[in-house]
């Protein structure tokens, strides 16, 4: 009989498996094995984060675009917040919603639209709307935003559940032994701590960063373009950091990159901010520092 956690590993593969029964699944292993951080995480997946213990970890903020209703001409249009303190507060979000509601909204045959509207506080919308003529501002969120929240917990999920293997805690079927349950409780390394942020959310203490020396060696474009194709960048920006790097001069200090570099950076974090690219902000700002630090041999 197949074990519990060789299905996880199956399943987690399978886009077509809901994240929702993997999480039970999941929950069932935790429970089994009394690894109650990621019990907690499971739970706080599955009925939200709102009244949770738990903060929602990095991978469920959001950046979207503001907009409000023009009675004029019909017309939601963007609203632009000149203060940049105030516009990344109205912009951001953490979406506490359970995984299932998230899920809901991935459904192609169910679903209307293509972006999620979010309401603002009454002080929020009067400021918003102070001076002005539209009315019923409302968070823009992007479709393929919240398409990469619900693949990030399954990576969360395959991660934990090939980890368990690696760390010799598989079980017989729906079973665990003590010599298993008494070694989940003393390996940290499959343990959830306060701050976890998924597979992507915390890149500097991931096996992103980690890696990146092995994978990226010292000026071999070749290397770096592997690498950054397989963190979801297209080609076509990759060739576009290949000419910024070809026209910036080699910095003297580790992250200090050219103007050019420095530019490429700046548009690929916008591309993260308005969903183009399904990974969060500050987690693109790492991962391509990290990457072009290595490229440039000062290390990730």
């Amino acid at each position: 009989m197949t074990s519990l956690v060789e299905q996880l590993q199956t399943e987690a593969l399978d886009s077509t498996k809901p994240v929702t029964d993997l999480l039970r699944k999941a929950f069932v292993v935790s429970k089994k094995l009394g690894i109650k951080d990621f019990e907690n995480w499971i739970t706080a997946e599955l009925n939200g984060y709102i009244g949770s213990n738990l903060k929602p970890p990095e991978y469920r903020k959001v950046v979207g675009e503001i907009k409000a209703y023009n009675p004029y001409n019909n017309f939601h249009m963007p609203i632009i917040v000149q203060d940049a303190k105030v516009a990344e507060a109205l912009q951001t979000r953490y979406l506490k919603y359970p995984i299932s509601v998230l899920q809901g909204f991935l459904d192609d045959k169910t679903r209307k639209t293509d972006t999620l509207l979010l309401s603002f506080n009454r002080d929020a919308e009067e400021y918003l709307c102070k001076g002005n003529d539209w009315t019923q501002p409302k968070l823009h969120i992007s479709v393929k935003t919240i398409a990469a929240i619900v693949d990030n917990v399954r990576n969360i999920v395959l991660q934990w559940a090939l980890k368990l293997e690696e760390e010799g805690i598989i079980g017989e079927g729906v079973h665990f032994s003590e010599k298993e349950k008494q070694k989940a409780n003393t390996t940290t390394s499959i343990n959830i701590t306060g701050n976890f942020q998924g597979i992507l959310g915390n890149v500097t203490q991931s096996t992103v960063t980690q890696n990146l020396e092995m994978e990226i060696k010292k000026n071999d474009f070749e290397s770096l373009a592997k690498f950054l194709k397989g963190v979801g960048i297209d080609d076509h920006d990759i060739k576009e950091l290949n000419q910024a790097l070809k026209e910036d001069t080699m910095p003297r200090d580790k992250g200090k990159f050219g103007a050019k570099v420095s530019s490429w950076i700046g548009k690929m974090i916008s591309k993260a901010a308005s969903g183009v690219w399904e990974i969060g902000i500050e987690t693109a700002g790492n991962i391509l520092g990290a990457a072009i630090n290595s490229y440039y041999g000062f290390g990730a």
